[in-house]
């Protein structure tokens, strides 16, 4: 059997995070990951995009998915789900399509489910270990918590916006190969453990202007493309 160091929660510029899938990749080389899951908020364009870069890297298929009720992590499916399903219904397509659903973040404030509406998504495994969450220690042990009480198993990932911050937080799997269908079986059966620390406290702030700017760039094009 093997233990694989997978970042199970990483950003690309295809989302919101400041960095190039390329520059994600490099990272997780110089970090001495196994693996890494490109985690865009709902795309996988950036998974498509490092299908060719890897090189040596296990590249976990995934998206972050946000709905009404908080933000999943769905790893293992080869499209995306349809917008604007619930919670419930993301999962239901996820475990269809061969996939795993992970609670991305709990506890983070406008982002996270109540411990009922996890009860009824019936998650995989509950990330307790994000490196981009704030008061680590006491978030931490809120998360780890909340998974032995409901018997979950846990995931740990960087949630990285900034190449810089990738694998600071990640996961250990134990397969008997290094196949995707492994990793996501491994992660369905609990053969896994978060790990690392949490991530500086100055990416915060810069990833937080950053996605100003993103957002306002953003409402510009759509009034640029709006004129007549």
């Amino acid at each position: 059997m093997l233990e694989l160091k997978i970042d199970l929660h990483v950003h690309t510029n295809y989302s919101d995070s400041l960095s190039s899938v390329e520059e994600v990749l490099e990272a997780a080389r110089r970090k001495k990951l196994d693996g890494v899951a490109i985690t865009d908020h709902d795309t996988m364009m950036g998974v498509e995009e490092a299908r060719d870069q890897a090189h040596g890297l296990l590249l976990i298929p995934g998206i972050e998915v946000g709905t009404v009720e908080g933000h999943l992590l769905i790893l293992g499916v080869t499209k995306p789900p349809l917008k604007g399903l619930s919670a419930v219904k993301v999962a239901e397509y996820a475990r269809t399509n061969g996939g795993v659903v992970i609670i991305a973040h709990p506890h983070v404030p406008f982002r996270s489910f109540n411990e009922e509406a996890i009860r009824r998504i019936r998650p995989d495994a509950i990330e307790t270990y994000n490196a981009k969450t704030p008061f680590s220690k006491q978030m931490i042990r809120k998360n780890i918590d909340l998974a032995e009480r409901l018997g979950l198993p846990q995931t740990g990932g960087s949630d990285s916006h900034m190449h810089q911050t990738v694998g600071d937080m990640y996961t250990l799997v134990t397969v008997a190969s290094r196949r995707v269908e492994d990793v996501v079986e491994a992660i369905r059966r609990g053969r896994i453990r978060p790990a690392g620390h949490p991530s500086p406290l100055w990416e915060r702030p810069i990833w937080s202007l950053h996605r100003v700017f993103h957002r306002l760039r953003l409402a510009l094009t759509a009034n640029t493309s709006g004129k007549p």
